[in-house]
């Protein structure tokens, strides 16, 4: 199934699916914390704890190096470069229609460059 849907959705499916675990056990935690009878003696229970913060801090992590990710590749600059590999990867598949694609290619180089002076002007 995972395969079909692609990488993004794939790790849409993962995050998604982690989440709703770990709020299930965690609420299945906290109704039997709120019983009168219940110590943390109970197996499952501890266990129902560890997994819940082991998914936790991993969704934790995995929620900071997506911020950082973002934060480095928003922008014009790198959808113009991810165009320019694009292009590139264009070229080698279709030979006949090289001259097109390097135009295209050096106005992508141009727009960038522009950027970039923008961006050090700012």
């Amino acid at each position: 199934m995972l395969q079909r849907r692609g990488p993004q959705r794939s790790v849409d499916v993962i995050v998604s699916s982690a989440f709703m675990l770990t709020l299930i056990l965690l609420a299945c935690v906290s109704a039997q914390l709120l019983r009168d009878s219940v110590t943390l003696e109970c197996g499952w229970l501890l266990e129902a704890m560890v997994w819940s913060c082991g998914l936790g801090i991993h969704l934790l992590r995995l929620l900071t190096l997506g911020g950082n990710v973002n934060r480095k590749y928003r922008g014009c600059l790198s959808a113009i470069l991810t165009e320019q590999i694009n292009l590139h990867l264009a070229m080698e598949q279709r030979p006949d229609s090289k001259e097109q694609l390097t135009v295209a290619n050096n106005v992508l180089k141009l727009a960038a460059d522009l950027l970039k002076v923008r961006n050090t002007r700012l």
